[in-house]
C-alpha cells in the first residue's frame, strides 16, 4: 500500500482499488486506448513528461482520496486535476527556461561580451550560481531535459521530494537573481 505524506495515512485496500479502476476505466476510455496519455499529449510539448504528469495527477487523487470519494463525478474529478497539473507543469517549465534565458542574456550582455567562444557554456556563464546546489538541479531539469523521475532516481530521492526541490531551487534562484536588478 502506498503511504502519502500529505494524507498521513496508508490506503485502504478499498481507496487503492477505487484509485486502479478508475486509471484503467479512464485509461480505456470509451474503447480508445490510452485514452489518459493521449490527452496529456495534446498539451505537454516534451512528450518525455507526459507519463509523470499522468502519475502526479493520480498521486494527488490519492492524496486527496476523501474529496474523490465524495465526488459525484469521479472521472471529472480526475480530468480537472489532470487539467491543473499540466498547467501547473507547463507553468514551471516555461518560466524555469524563461528564467535561465532572460539571465544568460543579461549575464552575457554585462559581463562576457568577449567570450564568445564560451556563449553555451552555462557553468560559464553563471559561474558564481554553481556552488547552490539549486542551480544544479534546475540546470538537470530546464536544459539537459531530465524528467522528475530521472533526477529523483540520480539523486537517490523520491519524486515528490525531488518536486518539491525543484520548486524550492526555482524560487531561491529567482530571488538571487532578482536581488542583482
Amino acid at each position: 500500500m502506498m503511504k502519502l505524506s500529505k494524507l498521513g495515512r496508508k490506503l485502504k485496500p478499498k481507496e487503492k482499488n477505487i484509485i486502479d479502476e478508475l486509471y484503467w476505466k479512464m485509461q480505456n476510455k470509451e474503447q480508445k486506448k490510452d485514452f489518459l496519455r493521449n490527452y496529456t499529449k495534446k498539451f505537454i510539448i516534451d512528450q518525455a513528461f507526459v507519463d509523470d504528469v499522468i502519475q502526479t495527477t493520480f498521486l494527488i487523487a490519492c492524496e486527496k482520496i476523501d474529496k474523490l470519494l465524495e465526488s459525484p463525478n469521479q472521472e471529472g474529478y480526475i480530468m480537472r486535476i489532470l487539467q491543473n497539473t499540466i498547467k501547473n507543469f507547463n507553468r514551471v517549465r516555461n518560466s524555469v527556461t524563461q528564467m535561465l534565458a532572460l539571465v544568460s542574456q543579461k549575464d552575457w550582455l554585462e559581463n562576457y561580451v568577449e567570450a564568445k567562444e564560451d556563449e553555451d557554456d552555462l557553468d560559464f556563464l553563471y559561474g558564481d550560481l554553481v556552488k547552490y546546489k539549486e542551480y544544479e538541479l534546475l540546470k538537470k531539469f530546464a536544459v539537459e531535459g531530465k524528467s522528475v523521475a530521472e533526477i529523483a532516481a540520480e539523486l537517490g530521492i523520491s519524486e515528490g521530494a525531488c518536486k518539491s526541490r525543484i520548486f524550492k531551487a526555482k524560487r531561491k534562484l529567482k530571488n538571487i537573481l532578482e536581488s542583482r536588478k
